[in-house]
């Protein structure tokens, strides 16, 4: 059934093996078993294992074409492949398309958390608060400035920044504060310290 193939493709992205996780579909669709959207999810992480983010794309169009439809968890996935690739720009639009999915207004004050839903749940439309991190993650380890600095306004608007957002920011503000250095390890000249 769906949840043993499933199981056996997050058991390949255990260890990054994209082409067994790959035989594993192969096998599914020949004993006639449809994949899920969690059977996705276990495919793209095993294209993140195996540092192979770019047959990521391929495979979620792959998916869509079988009648598979995306969850957050999925679209998080994805957004990470698309940074893992270096694709801030594509990264972008697919969470702009991600909050697409949400209602006008999910974004009031009162919207922020609903109760009963927990931040990570795979049934919501739009990004979590998973999401966010991960785009503010990826951008900013690509040093896609503004994008990570919109992602955290995105995010602010409708989630109380947690321990991960500001670890990246963290992050960010050691990238800045490093910036260019010379062969000697100093500062350009002009560069106040």
């Amino acid at each position: 059934n769906v949840v043993a193939y499933t199981i056996a493709c997050l058991a390949h992205a255990k260890r990054g093996d994209l082409v067994g996780a790959l035989l594993t579909l192969r096998t599914m669709r020949s004993n006639k078993v449809a994949p899920n959207a969690r059977t996705c999810a276990a495919l793209l992480e095993c294209c993140l294992a195996s540092g192979r983010p770019q047959a990521a794309v391929g495979l979620v169009e792959e998916m869509r074409a079988a009648g598979v439809r995306e969850d957050v968890v999925t679209s998080t996935l994805l957004l990470r492949c698309h940074l893992a690739e270096g694709d801030a720009a594509a990264a972008a639009a697919l969470l702009e398309r991600m909050e697409g999915l949400v209602s006008p207004d999910a974004s009031a004050p009162d919207a922020r958390r609903p109760r009963g839903r927990s931040k990570k749940s795979r049934k919501a439309k739009g990004p979590n608060l998973v999401t966010y991190n991960a785009a503010i993650t990826g951008f900013v380890q690509l040093k896609a400035w503004p994008e990570a600095l919109d992602a955290l306004d995105r995010a602010a608007a409708r989630f109380d920044p947690n321990q991960q957002t500001w670890a990246a920011l963290a992050g960010a503000a050691r990238d800045r504060d490093r910036g260019p250095r010379t062969a000697g390890g100093e500062r350009p000249a002009g560069r106040a310290a």
